[in-house]
């Protein structure tokens, strides 16, 4: 008797943004379900899942702030089970200063870190910051300008989720992400 693959949970903040729509499409045609997190609540990008076949669940969430997150990651266990990846689409407001896990990342960790997961972080813009080291899970840290299309965005995103290469990587308008040190 052949087993079924355990279901992959995708959660998703600032779902609204740029590429949101299309980050939430290609995940659920990647077999996710997948939880739609914004400061809005988005039922638009949740029928685009469930029309795709797969559970999805619209949250209104602040990421730094640990009651909504705590809240936001147990209803995600509710509807969808525990987090296999965790990605910020505008990841310029959840890295502290310091490097360490935001609300919603801290929240996350014990999911992600029991699942081996990947915590993906997309930015608008270069700079320097990247989220510390965190054992067990693969860290990705996206960063663009705002000269590269929302589409280029998503296809490098999915494609490192796909290859699970961590790493800090930078993207180009025009080009594949390049892997800096």
């Amino acid at each position: 008797m052949t087993e079924t693959p355990p279901v992959k949970v995708a959660m998703v903040t600032a779902a609204a943004h740029r590429c949101g729509k299309q980050l939430v499409r290609e995940l659920a045609l990647d077999g996710y379900d997948v939880a739609v997190c914004s400061l809005a609540v988005l039922p638009s990008r949740v029928k685009i899942v469930e029309e795709l076949g797969h559970k999805a669940i619209a949250l209104r969430l602040f990421t730094t702030h640990a009651g909504s997150a705590a809240w936001a990651i147990g209803e995600v266990h509710r509807a969808l089970g525990p987090i296999d990846a965790l990605i910020h689409v505008d990841g310029d407001s959840i890295i502290p200063a310091d490097g360490s896990p935001d609300a919603t990342t801290t929240a996350a960790l014990p999911d992600l870190v029991a699942r081996k997961g990947l915590l993906m972080v997309l930015t608008e813009r270069c700079s320097n910051r990247f989220m510390n080291e965190i054992p067990s899970i693969t860290r990705i840290n996206l960063e663009c300008d705002g000269k590269v299309p929302s589409g280029e965005i998503c296809n490098s995103a999915m494609q490192l989720l796909r290859d699970r290469v961590g790493g800090r990587y930078v993207l180009e308008r025009g080009k594949a992400a390049r892997r800096v040190a």
